[in-house]
């Protein structure tokens, strides 16, 4: 083996090493953004579910003013029914 031949391969081989280091760079990056785009959608969901939970106010108040609104239809339902009865019992 002669010490050119040895170089010759040493070059080579530091060109692939470089050419691997290069590669891993690029996959790395690639595996960067590919963690970072579905963490980002994640955090926007997270935010989105926050904003959920500080909202059920409003289908609690939504079922409270059913409620009312059903007592008073009821309430007037009897009223009409008792003056109904009233009317013809006075015929």
């Amino acid at each position: 083996i002669k010490d050119k031949d040895i170089k010759d391969k040493d070059k080579q081989w530091m060109e692939e090493h470089t050419d691997l280091e290069n590669s891993n760079r690029e996959s790395d990056k690639q595996l960067i953004k590919k963690c970072r785009d579905p963490n980002a959608e994640i955090v926007q969901n997270a935010v989105k579910e926050q904003t959920g939970l500080k909202l059920p106010k409003l289908p609690q108040e939504d079922q409270m003013t059913i409620t009312s609104v059903k007592k008073e239809i009821e309430r007037a339902w009897k009223m009409f029914e008792m003056s109904h009865e009233k009317e013809q019992r006075a015929k």
